[in-house]
């Protein structure tokens, strides 16, 4: 099997694990930021879709490379998912609307016009004869992806505790995306040339579903999202079964298939076993830090209660020593009374006499 049959299985893999990243958006978040980022992971898979589609029709290539500007519509539906989950919500829904506008203008002249896409070639890989407005959109992209980092990183300085913590892995993942494409789709072919352009087109793909999954795990289960060790692990799992998965759709023989798809469930269920090792872990770790804050705020309120009785004990010592004062004092007036009285009745008796 060649390597353009192993590219196109690998983007409908992919194709396929976006459709289950919708399904978690859309029905597992429940919010309006993942409403938009579900629909800005399904333009992108209509895209690799239909990017895999022109590795094999021969006929209406043209309407399929023009088609992949449906991708467009992620950049609008990106920035709305930003924009909520930012708290960034005034005048929303004007914005989504002018956004999605020259979006969906760019789809219809791509479709219907020849100002971004001309001609594209009948061999593999096919090369693009571009209009002369694609250099403007492509740039116009650019300048809403740096809007949409700006935004991020905004909303990173206002935030606090999970969402603060949530911004902060987002912000590093759309780094590592933007520099994923440069070396792998811009500075790798340039050095090596057209030959690699498939297995760079395989990475990329692999490299985006990893980084795709680390976004939408973060979003949806954020309940554990400062334990970096069990995102990691669920990833390592993922994109290794996604590989076992694309080895067992290419093998040619019935033998190496059933081989393959028995080794595919076996790492499955030894996957699943690891990432529930982990999660008791993390779960045991947890619970022991919060065995230990518990300690630490009884602790406290000892200390608290303790501070408070010696300051009682203070107060009725003072309080006592007080009264005794006081008794002290009368007891020496009355002594004194008794003295001088008996003083008194001496001189009557001298004077009697």
């Amino acid at each position: 099997m060649d390597i353009i049959q192993i590219r196109v299985a690998v983007r409908f893999v992919r194709v396929f694990w976006d459709l289950i990243f919708v399904f978690l958006l859309w029905f597992r978040a429940k919010s309006k930021a993942t409403f938009h980022l579900g629909w800005s992971v399904l333009f992108f898979g209509i895209y690799a879709a239909i990017s895999g589609l022109l590795e094999y029709v021969k006929t209406d290539r043209l309407f399929l490379a023009r088609l992949q500007w449906i991708a467009v519509l992620a950049l609008p539906a990106s920035l709305a998912f930003v924009a909520y989950f930012i708290d960034r919500t005034k005048h929303i829904r004007l914005k989504i609307f002018l956004w999605y506008l020259p979006a969906i203008a760019i789809v219809v002249l791509a479709l219907t016009t020849d100002y971004f896409v001309i001609a594209v070639s009948d061999g593999n890989p096919y090369i693009y004869t571009i209009g002369v407005l694609d250099p403007f959109a492509r740039a116009g992209f650019v300048i809403m992806g740096v809007i949409g980092f700006c935004w991020f990183l905004m909303g990173y300085r206002k935030s606090q505790g999970i969402k603060r913590q949530q911004i902060k892995h987002l912000l590093a993942i759309a780094a590592a995306s933007v520099t994923e494409r440069i070396v792998i789709l811009g500075v790798l072919p340039s050095i090596t040339g057209v030959g690699l352009i498939y297995f760079y087109d395989i990475a990329d793909d692999i490299f985006s579903f990893a980084l795709i999954f680390l976004a939408i795990y973060i979003i949806v289960f954020r309940e554990i999202v400062f334990e970096i060790k069990a995102i990691l692990t669920e990833a390592l799992v993922g994109v290794i079964g996604l590989i076992l998965l694309v080895q067992a759709f290419l093998s040619q023989s019935t033998a190496s298939k059933v081989f393959g798809f028995i080794t595919f469930f076996f790492f499955l269920f030894a996957g699943y076993l690891l990432i529930k090792t982990t999660r008791k872990e993390i779960q045991r770790k947890e619970e022991v830090e919060k065995l230990a804050k518990e300690l630490e705020g009884f602790n406290r309120a000892l200390e608290g209660k303790i501070k408070e009785r010696t300051k009682d004990l203070e107060k009725s010592y003072q309080e006592i020593k007080a009264s005794k004062d006081e008794l002290e004092d009368f007891y020496n007036l009355a002594v004194g009374r008794e003295l001088k009285m008996a003083e008194l009745k001496k001189e009557i008796g001298k004077l009697k006499k």
